[in-house]
């Protein structure tokens, strides 16, 4: 209950799955196949949630563990409990299924991590994977970030921000892989779209500045790309459900822009990811993210531009992401609304507790944990200082030329 593994205990069927959900080995008799890992920043957040879905297509338990590692094995339908695992490239994975589903679960998991999972991967060196399996040391694990730590990543909304991490965790959906019928499911599917277009609609409306009213009104032609509705529509014909349907269209068209040579065009991805978990959200019934009632750092692996226009502003004092660039549209959106933004910090982030205290400069792009008592005076007057400057500044913004280079001629400043 304490690892949130509740629900899988409360499913548990007999004795067998009641001793898995413990923490118990997989039972000596499911079969099981093994498979190195050739990614090249290993199962990292987004192979591994390409891994959960592939699992999630299959109704029984399947487990995978790393060969070599002290640490037992994990439900592959489960995000967290992946990330967890820390498996890196040159690994070797070993899946385990349910013997009623293993002889179509297996090869295809296998099949999914040799093809990278969403990435383009290179061979592993010869002998790098039994090198992988025959290690008897323990795999060396990602850990939060010690305090006193300094962290420099990209600068992405300028800005000095103190307070207490709020860490937000992937959400894992859950829902069924087929559907109740084609015309069921396109009902649902519009339900949901037509929802998350008049969450859009009003966030467009409520906006301010031009640049964050253009990024939405991009969102909404997303949202009514008839190419992507076409191709859910063919899958539902098929038998899929609207959110199984919905997942595999969003994420093929997002790998198709983050695989192109323009690093602007493929961090448009971005905004695919962020509308298909809108509306994979209303399809599931889930929120997406309940604000802390204090203030607090946001800490996330990837925000969407739609999270940070939901943000408000009184209680945010600043993001900080495990991935991301300066130029997605997230950070125009938190420069926009003036919150100080950090991104692109590694995944070590994630694993920081709530409450731990962080002091992030979003001009320069570095972050500090646990900052001692004279770094947080000196922060915190920096940021005064810097407030002090733009508010002169802002108040000063409409007087006339007093240059006493350029004397004053009627209403225009003439040089000398």
């Amino acid at each position: 209950m304490i690892e949130g593994r509740g629900e899988e205990l409360f499913r548990a069927q007999d004795t067998r799955a009641v001793l898995q959900a413990l923490g118990e080995e997989v039972p000596a008799d499911w079969p099981s196949a093994q498979v190195p890992l050739a990614n090249a920043h290993g199962l990292h957040a987004r192979p591994a949630k390409e891994l959960v879905q592939v699992a999630k297509a299959f109704e029984g338990e399947i487990r995978l563990r790393v060969i070599g590692s002290s640490e037992p094995a994990v439900s592959a339908k489960s995000l967290s409990k992946l990330l967890s695992l820390g498996a890196r490239r040159g690994q070797v994975l070993e899946l385990a299924a349910e013997p009623a589903i293993a002889a179509d679960a297996l090869p295809a998991l296998v099949a999914a991590i040799e093809a990278g999972l969403g990435e383009e991967v290179e061979a592993l060196p010869p002998m790098a994977a039994e090198v992988a399996s025959e290690a008897v040391e323990p795999v060396a694990r990602l850990s939060a970030p010690a305090a006193g730590t300094r962290l420099q990543a990209v600068a992405a909304a300028p800005g000095i921000a103190v307070g207490p991490a709020h860490v937000h965790a992937v959400r894992d959906f859950d829902y069924p892989a087929q559907g109740q019928g084609a015309d069921a499911e396109r009902g649902t599917l519009e339900a949901a779209l037509a929802a998350v277009r008049d969450d859009i609609t009003a966030l467009v409306a409520r906006s301010n500045q031009a640049s964050v009213r253009e990024i939405f009104n991009t969102h909404l032609e997303m949202l009514d790309d008839p190419s992507l509705t076409e191709d859910v529509l063919k899958r539902l014909q098929q038998g899929e459900s609207a959110a199984a349907a919905w997942v595999a269209v969003i994420d093929s068209a997002a790998r198709q822009q983050e695989a192109l040579h323009d690093a602007l065009l493929a961090e448009r991805a971005a905004d695919l990811r962020d509308i298909g978990r809108r509306v994979l959200a209303q399809l599931c019934g889930v929120t997406l993210f309940e604000e802390p009632s204090e203030p607090y750092i946001l800490v996330m692996d990837e925000v969407g531009p739609s999270d940070v226009a939901r943000l408000d502003t009184q209680r945010v004092a600043g993001i900080l992401t495990a991935r991301g660039g300066a130029t997605a549209h997230s950070a125009i959106v938190a420069r926009a609304l003036g919150i100080p933004a950090v991104v692109g910090a590694g995944e070590a982030v994630l694993l920081l507790s709530s409450g731990t205290p962080l002091l992030l400069d979003g001009q320069k792009g570095r972050v500090l944990v646990s900052p001692a008592e004279d770094e947080l005076a000196k922060a915190l007057a920096e940021r005064d200082a810097r407030g002090a400057r733009l508010a002169a500044a802002a108040e000063r913004r409409h007087r006339a030329c007093r240059d006493p280079r350029w004397p004053r001629r009627g209403s225009v400043c003439q040089r000398r």
